[in-house]
């Protein structure tokens, strides 16, 4: 309710409200404008050679303070509805917080003074409050005036302000108006956190202050942080670069180190770090230099941390998850998306507002996009993989793993590494590197060691390696089945299932040699399901073969079979469907298997066997390779 309220009282207050309050209202980029408009003041004061006297504002506990008697006063000078006004009035009444020691509440207090935070109408309500500030001080006549006649005499975001005038006594006036006010309605300066600023002819001057009845506003001896940004005679740009890089680098490390999933962590970096470096961009000029700097300690903090193979494609990290990359957004990308969004807004508003008008007059053309270079699928290594499938497969489906499989960050970079032919096999130790002459296999001692050799045609893996990894896809498949009929399913995926299992419903077999009238020479596929109350059978077999060579497979696996369906048919009385379940070893889908697996009993989705054939083969790359620490 309260923020349909403050809807309302919004709407109607946007004829009364401060231009120069930017703490609420719509279409504004609120800190940043202000920040915009700071920096404007600046680079005149500093081309010009011009006085600017400059004062930081800070208030004392600014939220608990503001009176309710004061509140409720500005609502009725503003002609806020009456049944609103006396709403509000009695909710403030009602206003009331709990004291708690160690955990354990001992009183319920009542909130005579100052706003209840957290509702959808406090910040506003506070706005209105110091709304008659803004008005005092505009009537001033103060305030610095820019190159093309606006003038600026103060800036208001909630309760920060920072005050503008062309003199020492000036700036001293406005100083002394904002304390009468803030007195009159019950407010004070945090003294220690205010602080003012003098400069002449664009250069800044000592001073002793000024004298208030609680204190003295001393002028800044280093910097004054404003809306997040350190100041002095302008932004300081190096030191704002410096501690946005170290906090950045600092919170990709805190996720780095946690325990979220590979895309989890993108996530992260994305939404946790990268706005630290998002909120001064546009606002303080980023070298490239510095730009490319960042992007390169954020790829060594993943390598470290196993999340990105050291000679894998960087283009394909900052690709999305459904093109086939990482998720990860570059610092690059992030400055040149808000500078961009920074220079449009400044734009669009330079039209009906001079002082950002001014600013965009200031702009230089240095911030201009840089130019896209090729993608990482036309790379002639990294590309490959991407290449190869083409033809074959479903490109979405064979990259949906990376968005939907949950695998570790380790396990994501290997496999795609693999992809990318940036494993060092011997074949490429051989053919690219020229650190060896021998590029065959290291198990057999036949083919090239090649990535699609590793992980779908050695035949010293296709004993244990390859068939641990097919026993675990059909097991799923199987599980699903059993699940379907009632029947008991295997308790771990470790267990190997039983040979037969059935009820009323279905049979259903695992690895079965089926005897037969005629001869068949393949009579053993991995599963058999038989629904017995529908006359049906579904023979099911599983293959993981090299990712170029899914379709083949496919048409083999439907071939291979004709000759036992037909067998089941004559035999059993059934209608008997073959089935086959094809993934590629790095995770290739072909375009007909979601319509396969629809054909199984059971829910099979094409991420479940996919999300089982990827790490397995990042299990057998493991161990071929001896890969060292978190590969």
């Amino acid at each position: 309710m309260s923020g349909i309220i403050a809807a309302k009282i919004s709407g109607h207050m946007s004829q009364y409200m401060s231009e120069a309050q930017k703490g609420i209202g719509k279409d504004t980029r609120g800190a940043k404008h202000q920040l915009l408009v700071d920096r404007t003041v600046a680079q005149d004061c500093k081309m010009r050679h011009t006085n600017l006297c400059t004062a930081w504002i800070d208030y004392k506990k600014a939220y608990d303070s503001m009176p309710h008697t004061w509140i409720t006063e500005c609502l009725e000078v503003y002609n806020i509805n009456r049944t609103l006004r006396a709403f509000i009035a009695n909710s403030m009444r009602l206003w009331k917080t709990t004291l708690e020691a160690n955990g354990k509440p001992l009183a319920q207090v009542s909130i005579k003074c100052g706003i209840y935070q957290g509702d959808a109408l406090s910040p506003l309500l506070f706005c209105i409050g110091l709304n008659p500030l803004s008005q005092i001080i505009n009537k001033t006549g103060y305030g610095y005036r820019l190159r093309n006649g606006a003038t600026i005499s103060h800036l208001l975001y909630m309760d920060d302000i920072k005050l503008y005038a062309k003199s020492e006594r000036d700036i001293d006036s406005l100083i002394h108006t904002t304390r009468i006010y803030s007195s009159d309605i019950g407010m004070s300066f945090g003294l220690e956190k205010c602080g003012r600023m003098v400069t002449k002819r664009g250069k800044v001057i000592h001073t002793e202050g000024v004298s208030l009845p609680e204190g003295t506003i001393e002028d800044i001896e280093d910097n004054y942080k404003y809306l997040g940004i350190p100041q002095a005679n302008g932004n300081l740009e190096q030191a704002t670069r410096n501690a946005a890089t170290a906090k950045y680098l600092q919170r990709v490390r805190q996720v780095l180190r946690s325990q979220l999933n590979g895309k989890n962590k993108s996530r992260a970096i994305n939404s946790y770090a990268l706005p630290v470096i998002r909120y001064p961009a546009g606002i303080i000029r980023w070298p490239k230099e510095e730009i490319q700097t960042t992007d390169v300690k954020t790829r060594k903090l993943l390598t470290m941390h196993g999340g990105f193979h050291p000679k894998s494609s960087t283009l394909r990290l900052y690709a999305s998850r459904k093109e086939g990359g990482r998720g990860l957004v570059s610092v690059r990308a992030t400055i040149q998306d808000e500078t961009s969004k920074i220079y449009k807004y400044i734009k669009d508003k330079a039209p009906t507002d001079d002082v950002l008008s001014e600013c965009l007059r200031q702009w230089r053309t240095e911030d201009e996009m840089l130019e896209e270079g090729p993608s990482w699928e036309d790379k002639p290594l990294h590309g490959m993989y991407h290449r190869n499938i083409t033809e074959v497969a479903d490109l979405n489906k064979s990259y949906q793993w990376l968005e939907r499989a949950g695998l570790k960050d380790s396990t994501e970079a290997l496999i795609l590494a693999a992809q990318e032919q940036a494993l060092s096999t011997r074949a490429i130790e051989a053919q690219i590197y020229h650190t060896r002459q021998d590029p065959r296999c290291r198990l057999c001692k036949e083919a090239p060691e090649t990535v699609q050799h590793i992980t779908a045609g050695c035949k010293m893996l296709a004993g244990k390696a390859y068939m641990e990894r097919h026993n675990q896809m059909a097991g799923i498949v199987y599980r699903n089945i059993c699940a379907e009929y009632g029947l008991e399913t295997p308790r771990s995926k470790w267990e190997t299932p039983p040979k037969v299992v059935e009820n009323e419903r279905a049979k259903i077999l695992w690895d079965f040699q089926i005897q037969t009238d005629r001869m068949v020479m393949a009579n053993q596929p991995d599963i058999v399901v038989v629904d017995k109350e529908q006359r049906k059978a579904v023979v099911v077999d599983v293959a993981i073969p090299s990712d170029g060579n899914i379709r083949k497979k496919e048409h083999e696996k439907l071939e291979k079979y004709q000759g036992l369906r037909e067998e089941l048919e004559k035999a059993w009385k059934v209608k008997t469907t073959v089935v086959p379940v094809v993934i590629g070893a790095l995770g290739a889908v072909t375009p007909k298997l979601e319509e396969w697996l629809r054909q199984i009993p059971g829910k099979t989705s094409e991420i479940s066997v996919q999300k089982s054939a990827v790490p397995g083969t990042a299990k057998i790359l493991r161990r071929t390779l001896k890969l060292p620490g978190l590969w």
